[in-house]
């Protein structure tokens, strides 16, 4: 979901988990992209005051920014459309038609959809927020003295920043735990292509298994959060044969909202 029409020279991402809120700002100089500032506190409302002394501070009004709705709080479809619809014909679809692809959800819907497949628009993935939840985040933005960007999921952010290390085409995994879970995300030309929420790391192994072999992937970068590095060794051992490079982020920022909020600020400049 996009509020801003050109790529600036700064930007701001915010993001959030239960355990930490995360504010980076970045500047682009051509492709070169420096961290200015990084905050970090135990809430997004806690975060809030120091956003707002630090716009005081730079003069940084109206800095375009983005954050992150975290993937569980989103609605998410694979959509089959007719082939002979243009990509402005199945957004006209999808928006009069959104009650019919997603049933039972009374409240109104904030959608956005990406094709699958640019030869064929017959199947798009449909991803849509409730409303509440996106004005909730466009108040916070503002509230800070920044102006709204980009509303984006956290996992498109976290695999967004993996990505940009590993290049665009190559096949990501990123891991974290979210309390007693285990969240698995693969990315390719950095898009998320498949998520699973594990109860334990043996499940991890069998879906990597599984989607290598249907996929026919040779080979994959793991990236895991500050959470799993523990796993790191377990993970090698029983994927020796696919994987590239495990990394673990030490030189770059190590907890999930954290790379969410860098992935959310690289998207922004490189609208």
């Amino acid at each position: 979901m996009r509020f801003l029409p050109f790529g600036p020279k700064y930007a701001v991402g915010l993001a959030y988990t239960a355990e930490e809120a995360a504010f980076v700002c970045l500047r682009r100089v051509g492709r070169r992209i420096t961290l200015l500032h990084r905050m970090t506190a135990r809430s997004l409302e806690v975060l809030q005051d120091d956003v707002r002394s630090w716009v005081a501070s730079t003069r940084r009004h109206d800095c375009p920014a983005a954050i992150a709705i975290p993937y569980t709080q989103s609605f998410r479809k694979v959509v089959t459309l007719s082939q002979a619809l243009t990509a402005e014909e199945c957004e006209i679809e999808l928006q009069e038609n959104l009650s019919h692809y997603l049933p039972g959800i009374d409240e109104l819907l904030s959608f956005d959809f990406r094709l699958i497949d640019e030869q064929d628009h017959s199947k798009v993935f449909l991803v849509a927020v409730r409303q509440s939840l996106l004005n909730q985040c466009i108040s916070k933005i503002e509230t800070m003295g920044l102006q709204m960007c980009i509303v984006d999921l956290d996992i498109h952010a976290k695999a967004r920043f993996a990505h940009s290390l590993a290049g665009q085409h190559a096949t990501i995994a990123f891991i974290e735990r979210v309390g007693s879970e285990m969240h698995f995300l693969i990315s390719e030309k950095n898009h998320p292509v498949f998520v699973q929420v594990c109860s334990m790391q043996e499940e991890v192994i069998l879906h990597f298994k599984k989607y290598f072999k249907r996929e026919k992937v040779e080979e994959c970068v793991v990236y895991l959060a500050e959470n799993m590095i523990s796993h790191q060794t377990y993970l090698e051992q029983q994927l020796q044969q696919k994987i590239k490079t495990i990394t673990s982020f030490h030189s770059h920022p190590t907890t999930a909202a954290q790379l969410t909020a860098c992935g959310l600020a690289l998207r922004v400049l490189f609208l």
